[in-house]
């Protein structure tokens, strides 16, 4: 919320024109950009409005936006234009804490994680190549499964291949997927990751686990079924 005080001559209506442009932060990314003009009743010295933050998934440290006032019909606010900068104050902060992958508290497993099929959105168990016949997968047709994890962040600049998933399977195969997607959940404090089944998976319980800047999460288990 940003407030505008109008000062001088204060028993007049008046008018005056607000705008936002990027600083270090960058519109749409990290902020919606803003314009619009405010109207202050005689006698009125402040008026309010709101600039949106954009919430990602990355750790940038403070950003900055730059705010300008201009065309005031009266009374005074420092000057035509009046500039101000505004600070975003970073609320991702990267701690010593591992991610921690979301268990599914009644699975069929004590460590069963939350998990999808990221085109079917079903649970466990899992079929090494997608059953989504009828859609257009391309020649690569294994299954993607989604997991969730709390305490997960990418460093501004990073890719989704920054996270791993291991997974080792029922025969004690072990197997390193660079992640294909990760994002936060809306209004949730959880990321998703989404990552390819490898191939040659034996059927049974998998082991997962998700690592990302030298941690790596608890374990949870997904189930590996074959045609």
């Amino acid at each position: 919320m940003v407030t505008v005080t109008r000062l001088g001559n204060t028993l007049a209506p008046a008018t005056v024109d607000y705008a936002t442009s990027d600083g270090t932060a960058n519109s749409p990314a990290d902020y919606l950009a803003t314009s619009g003009t405010l109207h202050f009743s005689a006698g009125e010295t402040f008026k309010t409005f709101s600039i949106p933050l954009v919430d990602d998934l990355y750790v940038e440290g403070n950003e900055t936006i730059k705010l300008s006032l201009s065309n005031p019909s009266a009374g005074s606010f420092f000057g035509s234009p009046n500039l101000a900068t505004l600070t975003i104050v970073d609320n991702d902060v990267v701690t010593a804490s591992p991610p921690q992958l979301i268990l599914e508290e009644s699975g069929p497993d004590p460590n069963q994680a939350t998990a999808f099929d990221s085109v079917l959105l079903l649970r466990d168990p899992f079929h090494v190549q997608s059953l989504a016949d009828w859609l257009n997968l391309g020649s690569d047709r294994n299954t993607r499964v989604v997991v969730f994890a709390a305490n997960l962040k990418l460093n501004q600049g990073e890719t989704a291949s920054a996270v791993v998933v291991h997974v080792v399977d029922s025969s004690n195969q072990s197997y390193d997927v660079a992640a294909e997607d990760v994002r936060l959940v809306p209004n949730l404090d959880f990321t998703q990751v989404t990552f390819r089944l490898p191939d040659n998976l034996s059927a049974g319980a998998c082991m997962v686990t998700v690592k990302a800047h030298g941690q790596s999460s608890n374990i949870g288990t997904i189930r590996i079924v074959l045609p």
